[in-house]
């Protein structure tokens, strides 16, 4: 059980190395350079500021409905994540946007 934990959080951080260096090309190509510091500054604050929010979710649920239950809730989450990104448009995209 241990090993599927590790190999899951290994598959996740790949994952999300992968999205943050496509979604982070394209938000910089698209954006206009004046807006540039911006656009990153929402997108930290919204990145950071959802974490203790969630953290206080699965928390909560935890306590609610069990550890358990909730990790699945939690894999449920990650994987309906997962499928917004593949069939967004940024798997077709062969260039990036112009300005």
């Amino acid at each position: 059980m241990l090993a599927l934990l590790f190999a899951a959080e290994f598959v996740s951080a790949l994952g999300v190395t992968v999205l943050d260096i496509a979604a982070g090309s394209v938000q910089i190509a698209a954006t206009p350079v004046t807006m540039l510091a911006v656009v990153a500054g929402f997108k930290r604050t919204l990145n950071y500021g959802i974490r203790p929010i969630g953290a206080l979710i699965g928390g909560g649920l935890g306590a609610a409905i069990g550890v358990r239950s909730a990790l699945w809730i939690a894999t449920l989450g990650a994987l309906l994540g997962v499928l917004w990104v593949v069939f967004s448009p940024l798997s077709t995209m062969r260039k990036l946007p112009e300005q």
